[in-house]
């Protein structure tokens, strides 16, 4: 089996809140760039990397997200979380991912000001 695909025997079933809930703040504070760019991402972590969707469905996850009014990418992460955790876990990647993702400067002036007043 190739790393870009997955079987219906390694496709994790549900995940448990704390790895949605971390997985979606390192997406929201890493995808930098558009929605396009952040599908690229997505694909990554929730296809190849942790095996939580076929490439089927995250196709199919995609076609439906462009039939939708705003980001792609938001509605790809919600959709994501819900499959994967339920309500919880749709709020959970939905909120983190408008969140970080819209003000990732933020994270980067937050670690400046850190580090200055700590003086390192």
């Amino acid at each position: 089996m190739n790393s870009s695909t997955a079987t219906a025997e390694t496709i994790s079933d549900r995940v448990d809140i704390g790895t949605i809930l971390a997985t979606f703040l390192r997406l929201g504070c890493t995808s930098f760039g558009g929605p396009i760019a952040h599908r690229g991402y997505f694909r990554e972590e929730s296809v190849v990397r942790r095996r939580w969707l076929e490439e089927g469905q995250f196709a199919e996850m995609i076609a439906l997200a462009q039939t939708l009014p705003g980001p792609a990418s938001s509605q790809v992460g919600f959709t994501v979380g819900l499959v994967k955790g339920g309500w919880p876990g749709a709020l959970a990647a939905f909120l983190l991912l408008a969140q970080w993702r819209v003000h990732p400067w933020k994270v980067v002036l937050l670690t400046a000001a850190v580090s200055a007043l700590l003086g390192r």
